[in-house]
């Protein structure tokens, strides 16, 4: 079904039985929470949380997943979702997928906060980087969002040496 070109509905996919928001005393939303309901104690639930400064910019958003409230000891996950970047200004975004805890069918709870800190800090000696996970936001002087870019930046061989001559930015959305 179509209204306008603006919104498309599809027949017969199922969505959340309730939709739940909290706010803070500021007006900023801290969880957005959706209900699925499969039967009188069969109750699923996923959603994100908003961690804020003091300003109430969002600083990460985290995915939950509680495939059965109503039962401990189910299946639950933790993730984050992303980090906002900060300068004197927002910077942009980094999208990551970092489960924080998973709790399986028999109650074992894996990738808990407190060992997730332990493995962090003794595998610090080595990184990988992940390009193209970063957003960056290129703002003119009223703070507009003119252009997206990613990280990631592809390299230009314009003499066929097999070397990058120079490198342009990928960039992930832009208005004019």
């Amino acid at each position: 079904m179509s209204l306008g070109g603006y919104w498309h509905f599809e027949a017969g996919k199922p969505g959340p039985d309730a939709l739940k928001y909290e706010y803070d005393p500021m007006g900023n939303r801290l969880a957005k929470k959706k209900l699925y309901v499969d039967g009188p104690a069969d109750i699923r639930s996923e959603g994100q949380y908003y961690v804020r400064d003091p300003q109430g910019n969002v600083l990460a958003v985290y995915q939950f997943n509680e495939a059965d409230i109503a039962v401990v000891g189910d299946r639950d996950s933790l993730y984050l979702e992303e980090l906002h970047l900060y300068g004197s200004a927002r910077l942009g975004i980094l999208k990551k997928a970092l489960a924080l805890r998973y709790r399986d069918e028999s109650g074992t709870v894996g990738l808990p906060a407190g060992s997730l800190l332990k493995t962090t800090l003794a595998q610090s000696s080595y990184q990988q980087l992940e390009l193209g996970r970063r957003r960056y936001e290129l703002s003119n002087h009223l703070g507009n969002v003119l252009a997206t870019v990613s990280d990631k930046s592809l390299g230009q061989d314009s003499s066929q040496t097999g070397q990058a001559d120079y490198y342009l930015a990928q960039v992930s959305s832009a208005s004019l």
